[in-house]
C-alpha cells in the first residue's frame, strides 16, 4: 500500500515565508524585551501619564535606545512611532 502524501495545503503553508520588502523599522529591529519597554512608555503616554511635550519625549526615547548600544533612531521616526496605533 502506498504511503500517504503529506497534505498539499500543509506543505505549502509550511514553506512560507511571509516577508515585506524594504527596510525594517527601527523598532523592530531592536530586541523584544527593549520593545516590551518601549510599549511601556507609548502607553504611559497615551494614557497621559506622561505630561512632557512629544518631542522631547521621542529624543529621551531616541538617546536612551542609543545608550543601550542600538543605532539612534530619527526623532520623526520616534514620533511616528509614538503615534502608530
Amino acid at each position: 500500500m502506498p504511503k500517504k502524501q503529506p497534505d498539499f495545503l500543509a506543505n505549502v503553508l509550511a514553506k512560507v515565508q511571509d516577508r515585506r520588502p524594504g527596510f525594517l523599522p527601527w523598532y523592530q529591529k531592536l530586541p523584544d524585551d527593549l520593545q516590551a519597554e518601549l510599549e511601556q512608555v507609548r502607553t504611559a503616554f497615551r494614557a497621559g501619564e506622561i505630561t512632557c511635550q512629544k518631542t522631547a519625549l521621542c529624543r529621551a526615547i531616541a538617546d536612551t535606545v542609543a545608550e543601550r548600544g542600538h543605532d539612534r533612531p530619527g526623532q520623526q521616526a520616534v514620533i511616528e512611532w509614538l503615534n502608530r496605533r
